[in-house]
């Protein structure tokens, strides 16, 4: 039997910088349409603006609480996240999931890396306190 978390830091860690990439181009796209939107409306959408700062943390909530519990990056580098009973996380968990990940590496730098290089599952910080783990997406 394969192992599900072989390789997962790996994957995970370049699975973010390609979602940094995801993430930095919804929010030029989002930018340039709240620049014209506030522009047509001679400021007074200029509040859209707020939204920024949310969009990956949206990213991460909508497409790990979707039905194929993964990013675009770790789509693409064949992992996903699960719930602690091998059930797919919903909308809320993923939630707290992607705000525990961006609190602890706002707090931690990424030191949240060192933990998972200690954890038997590879699990990071966030995923122990968010109750998930991550695993191979292409392995049966």
């Amino acid at each position: 039997m394969s192992d599900p978390f072989s390789d997962v830091l790996l994957r995970r860690v370049l699975a973010y910088l390609l979602d940094l990439l995801f993430v930095a181009l919804i929010s030029a796209v989002l930018g340039l349409v709240f620049t014209l939107l506030t522009i047509f409306s001679l400021g007074l959408l200029g509040v859209l603006f707020y939204v920024l700062p949310a969009v990956g943390v949206l990213y991460g909530a909508l497409t790990i609480g979707g039905p194929r519990s993964a990013t675009w990056g770790m789509r693409i580098l064949a992992i996903q996240v699960l719930r602690t009973d091998r059930g797919r996380p919903d909308f809320a968990q993923a939630l707290v999931f992607s705000l525990l990940f961006y609190a602890t590496v706002a707090l931690t730098s990424w030191l949240i890396l060192l933990v998972a290089l200690v954890m038997p599952r590879k699990r990071a910080l966030h995923d122990l306190l968010s109750g998930v783990v991550v695993v191979r997406a292409d392995l049966p």
